[in-house]
């Protein structure tokens, strides 16, 4: 009988390898253009379907690898992945004190599922290193929509209204933010004076566009990112690189003082600075919440959020129902300082992984792609973060692509 069993698992084998390599792609590369299909769409909010089929698709291949060859790469050895799953534990705790059942596993899904996946599939299928790079070069290729997209709104705006309102480019802004680091990686790894002019006009339009759009915690994520790479280059690329964002600062008074139309957004950084009486009322707010349920917060889904915000915000001072712009804070509300710790580490530990690997390498094009990542951690999900929301799915794409960049020179089981 035992012997039988094994005749039929075989041949269900064969039929799913003769399903996959008669295609004419091999299960890795499904699952790597998967992802590039994922991170074209990544910050496109109408692409959900195109997100899905991006992340299952490559998820499904994962599994029948994993059935099929019965050896999987060593997710477990690397400490981003422990955390991952410690957050997405305390995620699920978080789902069943929840007051909607149903809604917090749908965000449950979204917020731990779908992180994890990305995960397992970018670090089975960019392993190599030329798929690796091919993936960063793509994300850096997704800024020339973003900057197409924000100057279009600007230019609307004050056609429109005759000025550009304070956060016009929400949409845009944030994922320009994070392709950014990205963009200045192109920009040094390119190897003919034309591509270099190419990444350096499109690094300069995304910091333009970045300040216009009146995002103050974007702009401190700018500072940020900047610093990172200062610190590791060269003093001659020091130099550069200072005299490049000075420029970029010069070039935006000057906007601003020459043309009115961008002269409000100006106008708002000065009065109001990087805090606002508003957003000080929502992280005291908040911070009431969290106390009042400490251990696993008060649920995954926005309904709950929102119910427990007006019970907790009965003075009227704040007319409707918003987040606390920290997400460091919507975390523990969510899901508890349980959460809040896993998610904390999580992040720790990537950057202080990155930085070891970053400062023993000599600079190449392997170091610049740890210094890209390195500065988006910090500038998107450290300081960018502190004073805003962020969106799950595009940190997942950073911690795989980090975990395989900390490995890449390793000896590792293969997948």
């Amino acid at each position: 009988m035992r012997i039988k069993m094994n005749a039929y698992k075989q041949e269900i084998k064969n039929y799913i390898k003769l399903f996959i390599f008669d295609l004419g792609l091999t299960d890795k590369k499904i699952m790597e253009y998967g992802m590039y299909l994922f991170a074209i769409v990544l910050f496109i909010g109408a692409a959900g379907a195109f997100k899905f089929i991006g992340i299952y698709l490559p998820a499904l291949f994962f599994l029948i690898r994993a059935c099929l060859k019965g050896t999987i790469y060593k997710f477990w050895k690397s400490p981003i992945f422990i955390f991952l799953i410690l957050f997405a534990f305390s995620g699920i705790l978080s789902v069943f004190i929840s007051r909607d059942l149903w809604q917090s596993l749908v965000f449950f899904e979204k917020y731990h599922i779908r992180p994890i996946l990305i995960y397992l599939v970018i670090v089975t299928a960019f392993q190599n290193i030329r798929a690796f790079q091919k993936l960063l070069h793509l994300i850096a290729l997704t800024s020339f929509f973003y900057i197409l997209w924000s100057y279009y709104e600007y230019f609307y705006e004050i056609i429109t209204f005759g000025s550009i309102g304070r956060v016009t480019s929400l949409n845009a802004a944030w994922p320009l933010l994070y392709i950014f680091s990205f963009v200045i990686r192109e920009f040094f790894v390119a190897k003919t004076r034309k591509k270099k002019l190419f990444w350096a006009l499109i690094a300069y339009l995304s910091v333009v566009s970045l300040v216009i759009s009146g995002q103050r915690s974007a702009v401190l994520g700018i500072f940020a990112i900047c610093a990172i790479w200062i610190l590791y280059l060269n003093w001659k690329t020091k130099m550069i690189f200072v005299f490049s964002l000075t420029f970029c600062i010069v070039f935006f008074v000057v906007l601003a003082v020459s043309f009115p139309a961008v002269s409000t957004v100006m106008q708002d950084y000065v009065i109001r600075g990087i805090e606002s009486a508003g957003r000080s009322d929502l992280l005291t707010l908040y911070w009431k919440i969290f106390e009042e349920h400490f251990w696993l917060g008060v649920g995954l889904d926005n309904d709950t959020i929102s119910a427990v915000y007006l019970e907790t915000e009965r003075s009227g001072l704040l007319p409707h129902f918003m987040m606390p712009h920290n997400y460091f804070l919507t975390t523990a509300v969510r899901q508890g300082v349980l959460g809040l710790l896993s998610f904390g580490l999580m992040i720790l530990v990537t950057l202080i992984s990155l930085a070891r690997k970053v400062f023993r390498q000599n600079f190449d094009d392997q170091k610049a792609s740890g210094i890209a990542l390195l500065a988006c951690m910090l500038g998107m999900y450290v300081f960018y973060a502190t004073f805003t929301e962020i969106v799950l799915m595009p940190l997942a794409v950073i911690l795989s692509l980090s975990a395989v960049f900390i490995n890449l020179n390793n000896k590792q089981v293969a997948f």
